[in-house]
């Protein structure tokens, strides 16, 4: 062991990643993700633009205005607001009193309109006092609310407008109404003379897209909060004219602070997709507070666009990184020294790293890919059985549900094994109720059809069962490549790399060549060009020892070719597909920094930036306080920023290892 540690982790090596592609360059420990806004992702659009929240103004950028625009609605009420202007050079001051007593209370009629009155026919200031508005008595109606606003509108918009406050009451509404002059210092300043607040408009701000500009694109920014959960919040908004149709790239890290670009039709009203800005309105965004926050949810920077995003379409993610807490060494409180960091950062920036998948392709108890081999193999039962196995840190009676699955046939005999299965998943099924899916639909189809193991796995979401699949053959490429890279990191003949004009992991067949004597003595290949197939009936394999390498491996696991091209369940289908070895970062940069509080934000987001919320770090090593790093790069799709910083770091990225570090203190105070 050196003085800075390499550091290899069990679980780890159980998914295949055995490895590091710059071994001597000296880690470090830091603490990734020790706040969700420590993990930020840009996401890089096909024509390199880069998904960027600036602005949450309800307006499209570039938009044609069209003034032709109007509804009849407003039309009436603009032509209503010339009437009450032609007569305010004598407005009847009673006859409005009269007709503002039919809708309110006499006295309050009577205390408005001498207000607006005294107001209307003083200009000087010191006679008017230093009332701005009055308030008329609890309006908890709505129709009469709208009446209400309405009247105001069409009779007192030449001296008057008015809002609507919460009273002191439970569910008390009170309209104010201001004299005109004093409009300015009304809250919603403007709403009035829109006829409503400019978020809620019916169109597009009387915008309407060029000629050809089918859809509206936008960034969705979200905060601790799954792609899909903020994707269905958009959706919704459509109300009763039917759930949106929303098109995005591909899913972001729920825990991690994200931008990207969202497409939504051209005549969808900004008012309706800005309704998202009032999801927890209250936050200034980015965790800006000390602990964990809420989810956040906003939208902006319109601007119609041609076509419509659709999963897959996207260049890649820019991450920016804080990393908390950098020491020597794990359980030490040395600092690592600047050269350390620097030939650390160096590395991964010239020589790149090892393109694992990264353990989340496993799942969260990393077992999907022996889901998946059993799946292969036809074995639905055993499939089952390690879904349903307890697993560790689940809720009691989670525990106590799956314990009771596995001990069902206990003394139960051979013709009695059905009626038991059925007894006990109807009864079970109610305690995997909520977000437990995979379990709850295997549970349904048992409790209605006992010991037919196959249909309950068609029972389960299609995506979720390519997911095991997948995992499986994401283990074997992870293993195959560690192999691969231990014995030879260096391009050799009989390697496969990409015909001219293919791109790796773009979910279609590409098409590969092996490299002959010919193409290594042109150097014309380098290791970063060579793929390692995901492997499938249709995949070709690499003409040398590590074709070899992956048969073994996949023997070693009961599996065959064959196998893959007669899954037992229809849906699934395993071609294979190509995935380049090795990957190497763009527009990789550092900073180092001290801060003093363990918790405190160290990388503004977005919604900080439009907040004017500054970070409270100084640049460079202090003698007290506590180090971190800011990392920044960019990434292709199906790159895994966790495993750049396994890289970085020398360091596993489980969530288990990353628990036994240490936040640090606050400067000043003792361990």
């Amino acid at each position: 062991m050196t003085d800075h540690e390499v550091i290899y982790d069990p679980i780890e090596q159980s998914l295949g990643l055995t490895a590091y592609l710059s071994p001597q360059v000296p880690g470090f420990s830091a603490i990734s993700k020790g706040r969700f806004s420590d993990f930020i992702v840009h996401e890089v659009a096909l024509d390199g633009s880069i998904a960027q929240l600036e602005s949450l103004d309800p307006t499209v950028a570039g938009g044609a205005v069209d003034n032709s625009i109007q509804t009849a609605a407003e039309e009436s009420r603009k032509r209503k607001r010339e009437e009450a202007d032609d007569v305010q050079s004598e407005p009847v001051w009673s006859d409005l009193e009269n007709e503002l007593k039919a809708l309110t209370d006499d006295s309050a009629a009577k205390v408005a309109i001498l207000f607006l009155q005294k107001n209307q026919e003083n200009t000087n200031d010191t006679e008017v006092g230093d009332e701005r508005y009055v308030s008329l008595p609890p309006a908890n109606d709505k129709d009469k609310r709208r009446d209400l606003h309405q009247w105001i509108r069409d009779r007192l918009g030449f001296c008057a407008r008015a809002d609507t406050i919460s009273g002191s009451g439970n569910n008390d509404k009170v309209i104010r109404i201001w004299h005109v002059r004093f409009e300015k210092e009304m809250p919603n300043y403007k709403a009035f003379e829109n006829g409503r607040n400019a978020m809620h408009r019916d169109s597009n701000n009387n915008q309407r897209p060029p000629k050809g500009m089918k859809f509206v694109k936008f960034v969705l920014y979200k905060e601790n909060m799954e792609t899909g959960m903020a994707i269905n919040q958009l959706q919704r908004q459509g109300g009763k004219q039917g759930r949106l149709r929303i098109g995005y790239a591909g899913n972001k890290d729920k825990r991690g602070v994200t931008s990207q670009f969202v497409t939504a039709p051209a005549n969808t009203p900004l008012s309706v997709l800005c309704k998202c800005n009032g999801y927890n309105n209250k936050s200034q965004g980015g965790g800006n507070t000390k602990h964990s926050g809420a989810s956040v949810l906003r939208v902006g920077n319109f601007q119609f666009v041609e076509n419509d995003f659709r999963l897959g379409s996207l260049r890649g993610n820019r991450f920016e990184v804080a990393l908390r807490n950098l020491v020597a060494k794990d359980g030490s409180t040395e600092k690592p020294p600047k050269d350390l960091l620097e030939s650390a950062v160096d590395a991964i920036r010239n020589n790149g790293f090892i393109n694992y998948f990264g353990m989340q392709r496993f799942g969260k108890y990393y077992d999907t890919h022996l889901i998946g081999i059993e799946i292969i193999k036809g074995s639905f039962e055993k499939a089952i059985d390690i879904i349903m196995s307890p697993k560790a840190g689940e809720r009691e009676n989670i525990k106590k549900a799956r314990e009771e699955w596995q001990n069902r046939f206990d003394n139960v005999p051979s013709d009695g094994r059905e009626a038991a299965e059925k007894k006990v998943a109807d009864r079970l099924a109610c305690q995997f109720q909520r977000g437990i899916t995979t379990e709850l639909a295997i549970l349904q189809s048992l409790a209605r059809f006992p010991l037919d193991y196959k249909r309950a796995f068609s029972c389960i979401p299609k995506t979720l069962r390519l997911m095991f699949i997948h995992a499986f053959q994401s283990f074997l490429w992870n293993a195959a490549v560690s192999a691969r890279l231990k014995h030879d990191a260096n391009v050799q003949v009989g390697d496969l790399v990409l015909a001219e004009g293919e791109k790796a992991d773009d979910n279609t067949h590409a098409t590969v060549k092996a490299l002959s004597q010919a193409d290594i003595e042109s150097s014309h290949y380098t290791i970063l060009d060579v793929v390692f197939p995901l492997i499938g009936y249709k995949s070709v394999l690499p003409k040398n020892s590590s074709g070899e390498l992956l048969e073994r491996l996949m023997t070693d696991q009961g599996i065959t070719r064959d196998m893959l091209k007669r899954i037992e369940d229809r849906d699934l289908t395993c071609p294979g597909d190509y995935r380049k070895i090795l990957c190497k970062p763009s527009d990789v940069t550092s900073r180092i920094l001290s801060y003093n509080d363990p918790l405190q934000p160290l990388i503004q987001t977005d919604l900080m930036k439009i907040n004017n919320v500054d970070i409270e770090v100084s640049d460079g090593e202090a003698d007290r306080g506590l180090l971190g790093m800011i990392i920044s790069f960019t990434l292709p799709s199906s790159a895994y920023a966790t495993i750049f910083l396994r890289e970085l770091m020398k360091r596993p990225t489980s969530s288990e290892y990353q628990s036994k570090l240490s936040l640090g203190t606050i400067a000043g105070n003792d361990d």
